[in-house]
């Protein structure tokens, strides 16, 4: 009696010869990027770590929020914050989640 399963075994349409095995490690961001930041201290930080947690580009995240990307940029860069308070709770409720 034949193996029903080593009978199609050099057949290019085989399971056998279609299968492929992967091994998936997953990689911390700051691996990609070197302005990750790792232990955020000031908003500018930690509102960088959270857009690059969400896969954001600033130009994506300013345009969620209804800012322009200079205002993105003086938030993580200059150190400043939102000064309005729609705005700021839109970009607290980011950075929280």
């Amino acid at each position: 009696m034949r193996n029903p399963g080593l009978q199609n075994l050099n057949h290019p349409e085989s399971s056998l010869v279609k299968r492929s095995y992967g091994l998936k490690i997953p990689l911390p961001k700051y691996f990609f990027n070197k302005n990750y930041p790792i232990d955020p201290k000031t908003f500018g930080e930690r509102l960088g770590k959270a857009r690059m947690d969400a896969g954001l580009l600033i130009k994506e995240f300013a345009a969620l929020i209804g800012v322009t990307e200079d205002t993105v940029i003086n938030w993580k860069v200059r150190g400043m914050k939102p000064l309005r308070r729609d705005i700021r709770n839109k970009v607290n409720q980011f950075v929280e989640n």
